[in-house]
């Protein structure tokens, strides 16, 4: 759709950048763009400014949208937040400080997403100064604290500032009433993780303290009425409780006491060892459970595969391998065929990675996704794909018409000389090419032949 001959809305123009935003099509917004200058229906009309600023804030031009916001000459909360989210997102704290002063000196309201992404760049510049007058300003304006997005960011600034006290503070200071209350602090620890933010002992006891003393409480009652022993889902959930709060021991003491188990209880419990890279601790679990005669599932070899790959026990993860085929699980699960996959790849048997991959049907989807995350997961941890795994590669993007991700792997191959005289990788990649619906693949390579061989290079 093009806006020459049509009398365009705001709300068909808004529409459109909003779909160009989407898409990332940063070309045909700034066409538009320039159309909407063209007709001088930006300068005074917030909607189409907000939506140009967001259009080129999540194509990831931050210049041209503070240059669009420098050209306005009216100004709303949905116009500044749309820039402050970018800076945020992009890790320019002091961008945003600046634009967040810009907004209060023009007398704009903020509102809590103004906030939140001030508070991360008060986080991100280790700012505790600015972060508490961010805070006093906040309780000025009378917005919520114990809104999840708003104290989420109040909590994970402190934190991130190594203000811990103020931190415990702040969740001490919200009504014991409020269902949120450790729902704020569980999504904060849960995104410092996911941020490779490594909390204290202090950090721990503040953000689990809503979830843990509940929890105890809870359990110390199900005891005194004599409801655990003989309950498995009770048992489950009791253990799955303590394995989210970090307390393996308290897990392991409540397996120990019930006299009832499924493989529920048993995933559970090792769940958490993997995840906490206990992994001999996983595997005596995993003994345990096939000495009670429970029959494990994909949950549990994918957990216990990921103890051998910490362990690089191939040994062990070939046992484990040999069980599932017994059991007669689906290996192109995508959740376990990743496991066998990054077991194989963490242990170095990249033949045996190559040999399972090549085993599974050829017609499977999942089986492009296995390997590609096995390979995204590789290259995360600085792992050097040899011929072997880069031909499994290849054949995944070739099973699931991964086109752009085989190019990508192409171009790694190139650069790294690897294909050279290589015929195996020469006809993974004539094979990936032809099969995606590339018309002419062999003319990507240029022919030699040695010996009556032609190799691709």
């Amino acid at each position: 759709m093009q806006v020459e001959g049509f009398s365009s809305t705001d709300v068909t123009l808004v529409s459109l950048l909003d779909a160009y935003s989407n898409i990332e099509d940063v070309k045909r917004g700034k066409k538009l763009h320039a159309e909407i200058i063209h007709r001088n229906l930006l300068k005074d009309n917030s909607a189409i400014g907000s939506a140009v600023i967001d259009m080129y804030v999540k194509c990831g031009e931050m210049a041209k949208a503070q240059q669009v916001l420098n050209e306005l000459s009216v100004f709303d909360v949905v116009i500044y937040n749309a820039i402050l989210t970018g800076y945020a997102k992009q890790g320019q704290a002091e961008q945003a400080l600046e634009c967040y002063e810009r907004m209060c000196h023009d007398g704009t309201r903020p509102n809590g997403i103004t906030f939140s992404n001030v508070l991360k760049e008060g986080a991100i510049l280790g700012d505790i100064g600015k972060g508490e007058q961010i805070h006093k300003e906040i309780v000025r304006l009378g917005l919520p604290q114990n809104d999840l997005v708003l104290g989420t960011s109040l909590l994970d600034m402190y934190a991130k500032c190594g203000a811990l006290p103020q931190a415990r503070s702040f969740l001490e200071q919200l009504p014991a009433r409020d269902k949120g209350l450790g729902e704020h602090a569980l999504k904060c620890f849960k995104q410092m993780e996911d941020e490779g933010v490594s909390p204290e002992a202090v950090t721990y006891t503040c953000i689990l303290k809503a979830y843990v003393k509940r929890g105890k409480k809870l359990h110390a009652e199900i005891i005194h009425r004599n409801l655990l022993k003989d309950n498995s889902a009770i048992g489950s959930a009791v253990i799955d409780m303590y394995v989210k709060c970090g307390e393996m021991a308290k897990a392991q003491q409540v397996l120990n006491e019930l006299s009832v188990f499924d493989v529920v209880i048993y995933n559970a419990i090792l769940t958490g060892y993997a995840k906490q890279g206990q992994a001999e601790q996983a595997l005596e679990c995993y003994e345990r459970m096939c000495h009670d005669g429970t029959r494990p599932n994909g949950i549990t070899f994918s957990n216990v595969l990921k103890a051998c790959a910490i362990l690089g026990d191939i040994g062990k993860g070939e046992q484990i391998h040999k069980e599932i085929v017994r059991l007669g699980l689906p290996q192109n699960d995508l959740v376990l065929g990743t496991s066998l996959l990054d077991m194989y790849a963490k242990c170095g048997a990249l033949p045996q990675a190559r040999s399972f991959l090549e085993q599974l049907p050829a017609r499977d989807k999942g089986l492009g996704e296995h390997a590609l995350k096995c390979f995204k997961q590789m290259e995360d941890e600085g792992l050097s794909p040899e011929v072997v795994t880069y031909t499994c590669i290849l054949k995944a993007c070739r099973s699931i018409g991964a086109i752009k991700k085989g190019k990508e792997i192409h171009d790694r191959i190139e650069s790294h000389r690897m294909l050279q005289d290589n015929t195996i990788l020469g006809s993974a990649l004539v094979d990936m090419y032809g099969k995606c619906g590339v018309s002419g693949s062999l003319s990507f390579f240029p022919r030699t032949d040695k010996g009556g061989e032609t190799s691709y290079r």
